[in-house]
């Protein structure tokens, strides 16, 4: 069974980073995780959905989604 990692949006006021990016989705996928994030969650960063996507993510519409996971990562 591969590892479950869920990426959600950050929900404090003016945080507007992401706990990851697509580089590093690609290095989980690469080491045999599924990694689901959730969506809009890299626009502030600059990161659009379509990059994590092209990295081999999955994109989830919420945050409960990306929470259901084995392994959450967060900035906060």
């Amino acid at each position: 069974m591969k590892l479950r990692i869920g990426i959600p949006r950050e929900i404090k006021d003016g945080e507007n980073r992401i706990a990851t990016t697509p580089h590093c989705v690609r290095a989980l996928r690469d080491a045999g995780a599924k990694v689901f994030v959730q969506k809009g969650a890299g626009t502030e960063s600059g990161f659009p959905d379509s990059a994590f996507v092209g990295a081999g993510a999955t994109i989830v519409s919420g945050a409960a989604e990306a929470w259901s996971t084995d392994l959450v990562v967060k900035v906060k």
